[in-house]
């Protein structure tokens, strides 16, 4: 297995870090089926928001029997609204969500109409605290599948609910009480919590959509609120309710009290309880850099050493003859010393070889000059005569 295989196989075992869209654009958002949701984050995402940023991403759904979804799945502003927040807005219904601040998920958006409006705030001033901002994503569905019944059960004290304890969405009259006649549910009615809701005989506080314990609903003003019953106190899913909570002691309303489970799960890394400052796509970015940082120093050893590996072979390649081959440090050591005491003897035969030439010169030089002087024009005549005589006996033994 390479280097390569391993760095890309730690990367890719990554849970995925990608997004659409972390700006603000000028044009319309379409919004396509769920299998091309599309992804939105805040800008800088997922570092800290800035300040003085405001946009505003409009979504839209080109069929009029289609409505909208938007879906969080991380959320982190300032606790102050009035620093930093985050509004959705039903174009045509002008219905609102929020404003949303703080750390708690906003609850899932579905549109009344075709058209839908998210709106960020962020002040020039972030209170020194830093939030990593939201990333939430959208998609379209049949009208059909938008408009269902939502039932609300408890477990006791169903007298005081009636119906078994239970809240069904129903038809009623077109003059709600609801501040706004269209419901997330598309269908009118006169339960005092939401349209299309009906409440036999139950005294309530302000009007909020509410649903079973645990599971909160968004409320005219984008507050959660969760329906509890004061009988349910052994029910860990319904503590106590005090009576500075909105609906005092007798209320069934406990807004903003519950929070998303897994997201309280993933931000609370802590067993002393204290919130956090990491986040989950913090933590993952930061597990994801020291990986490929692994992998980067990994590659950068891998080719060091490559390199090393071939230079010491070069350099055993130039110093080695037909008659040797070396695979270790040792025998290149060994080698080395050998060709050393080979190039000593090559160069102390050299030196005689020159000595002795320099003798024979000198020995060639006085003999020339021992010659020059011993014979005189006579002796060169003779020496001349007595040649010739010895070619023509030796032309003579020829004939005979």
């Amino acid at each position: 297995m390479t280097l390569k295989t391993v760095f890309f196989a730690l990367c890719s075992a990554l849970p995925p870090m990608r997004w659409d869209i972390s700006s603000c654009v000028e044009n319309k958002l379409r919004a396509e089926g769920k299998t091309n949701q599309r992804i939105v984050v805040s800008q800088s995402f997922p570092n800290a928001i800035q300040v003085g940023w405001n946009c505003e991403y409009e979504i839209y759904v080109s069929d009029p029997n289609d409505r909208i979804i938007i879906e969080f799945q991380h959320f982190s502003m300032h606790p102050s609204c009035e620093i930093q927040n985050l509004t959705i807005t039903d174009v045509k219904t002008k219905r609102e969500a929020g404003p949303y601040c703080g750390s708690d998920l906003p609850l899932k958006f579905v549109s009344d109409s075709t058209e839908v409006s998210v709106k960020t705030f962020t002040g020039e001033n972030s209170g020194d605290i830093d939030t990593e901002g939201f990333m939430y994503n959208y998609w379209k569905v049949p009208k059909e599948e938008a408009i269902q019944p939502v039932p609300i059960s408890t477990t006791s004290n169903s007298n005081s609910f009636g119906n078994g304890g239970m809240f069904m969405l129903n038809p009623g009259p077109s003059n709600s009480g609801f501040p706004n006649s269209q419901s997330p549910f598309q269908n009118p009615g006169s339960f005092p919590f939401g349209p299309g809701m009906s409440s036999p005989g139950g005294n309530f506080p302000e009007p909020r959509n509410v649903m079973a314990n645990g599971v909160p609903m968004i409320g005219p003003s984008g507050q959660q609120a969760t329906i509890y019953s004061k009988k349910d106190s052994d029910d860990p899913s319904a503590p106590e309710i005090k009576s500075n909570l909105p609906g005092g002691s007798t209320g069934y309303i406990q807004p903003n009290y519950e929070k998303n489970r897994e997201e309280l799960e993933l931000m609370n890394l802590w067993e002393d309880g204290e919130e956090s400052t990491w986040t989950v796509p913090k933590i993952i970015g930061v597990a994801a850099a020291g990986l490929c940082l692994l992998s980067l120093i990994a590659a950068g050893f891998q080719i060091y050493m490559t390199r090393k590996e071939k230079k010491v072979k070069r350099r055993i390649q130039r110093n080695s003859d037909s008659n040797s081959s070396f695979s270790s440090f040792d025998s290149y050591d060994e080698h080395r010393q050998q060709r050393k005491e080979q190039r000593r003897k090559k160069k102390q035969q050299t030196e005689e070889l020159q000595l002795r030439n320099q003798k024979i010169s000198r020995a060639n030089k006085d003999l020339k000059a021992v010659q020059q002087s011993s014979f005189d024009k006579n002796a060169l005549h003779n020496a001349e005569r007595a040649i010739q005589i010895k070619k023509l006996q030796e032309k003579l033994e020829k004939y005979k």
